[in-house]
């Protein structure tokens, strides 16, 4: 008699299979692919164009600023900005692959995603829709 738990299982197995060879035993790759040189003039000059793509930059890394919270809220709203070799910066978030990205004197080449935030901003009674494009940096190369 054929149950239907076993063709499920079957396919469960041949998915395995299929998907060994892909598994290494180091776990996954930690080492990012080059993407398309660019500065951050050029990102936010056509972010559309680059939404999605991996992207190379040469910088000194990531600085923190501050902001006041809307009124009635205390303490600071801290933001991370990418800044490039030609000094223009740019809003980034940062993965734990990212580590050691804050800003130094020495250029160096990061690499990172092209992203875009549309939504709402603003303080209750004051929100606003906006859209700009930020970095998802990934990877840095000393």
């Amino acid at each position: 008699m054929n149950h239907p738990w076993r063709l499920f299982l079957s396919l469960c197995w041949l998915l395995a299979l299929l998907l060994l060879p892909a598994c290494t035993p180091n776990g996954p790759s930690t080492t990012t692919p080059p993407g398309i040189q660019l500065t951050v003039a050029q990102v936010k000059g056509d972010y559309m164009a680059y939404e999605g793509q991996l992207v190379s930059m040469q910088g000194y890394g990531v600085i923190m600023m501050t902001a006041p919270l809307c009124p009635g809220y205390v303490g600071m709203d801290t933001r991370i900005f990418f800044v490039d070799a030609q000094q223009e910066n740019i809003v980034a978030v940062l993965t734990a692959t990212a580590e050691g990205a804050q800003r130094s004197d020495t250029l160096r080449e990061f690499q990172a995603y092209v992203r875009v935030f549309n939504g709402q901003i603003g303080c209750p009674g004051s929100l606003g829709n906006v859209t700009f494009p930020y970095l998802e940096i990934v990877g840095i190369k000393e």
